[in-house]
């Protein structure tokens, strides 16, 4: 069993009871388990990494990108309902674009591979932010928000830190049971078509 303790971010990382956007992470943290209820700590932990980190572990070039963005799209496989994005990001600029419908929708490929490598290279890490958002997790699911057992929580997060908060992949039952397939950019790099579809998301 590994002690609550070590998982208690204190004030140095900027961690403030009351703070807006740690109840807009908590939302989005809660969103994503609605939308995914068979989603592992893996799952949760790596929407929590994309937030606070970003795509900026797929160093691409613009060629990279689209060779392997149509690769991924040749191979898709029907999914029953799928919003356009996820929001991912406390002040909703960062989001996973879903590729079916954005492609049902006429999404241009191109400007999602661009869109993508802007994101990659722009994106600034915080490993402060991370750990705060990895606290506010540990926190709902001692609280009993999220259904998961705490200490297999903390086990994991504190597995993750002792290997520097790796990327990682979804879990196989994620994989299996919701398919997916997605890009995480900033909203302000996607045609405008898709930014504004994403309001009504």
């Amino acid at each position: 069993m590994v002690s609550a303790s070590i998982f208690i971010i204190t004030s140095s990382y900027g961690f403030a009871p009351n703070d807006d956007s740690h109840e807009k992470i908590k939302n989005l943290l809660l969103n994503e388990f609605r939308e995914h209820p068979d989603a592992t700590i893996q799952d949760l932990y790596k929407f929590i990494h994309q937030s606070s980190m970003g795509p900026a572990h797929w160093k691409m070039d613009f060629d990279m990108a689209i060779k392997y963005l149509n690769a991924e799209i040749r191979t898709l496989s029907k999914h029953p309902k799928e919003p356009l994005c996820q929001f991912l990001s406390a002040d909703s600029e960062l989001i996973r674009i879903n590729l079916r419908p954005y492609i049902a929708m006429n999404g241009d490929i191109d400007s999602l591979a661009e869109a993508f490598v802007k994101t990659a290279n722009e994106f600034i890490q915080s490993e402060k932010t991370l750990k705060g958002n990895l606290n506010l997790f540990t926190q709902m699911v001692m609280d009993g928000k999220i259904p998961f057992n705490a200490d297999s929580v903390q086990s994991y997060i504190h597995r993750m830190e002792q290997n520097h908060y790796p990327a990682v992949h979804h879990s196989h039952l994620y994989e299996e049971k919701y398919l997916p397939s997605y890009r995480v950019v900033y909203r302000k790099y996607l045609p405008v078509n898709i930014y504004n579809a994403t309001h009504k998301n």
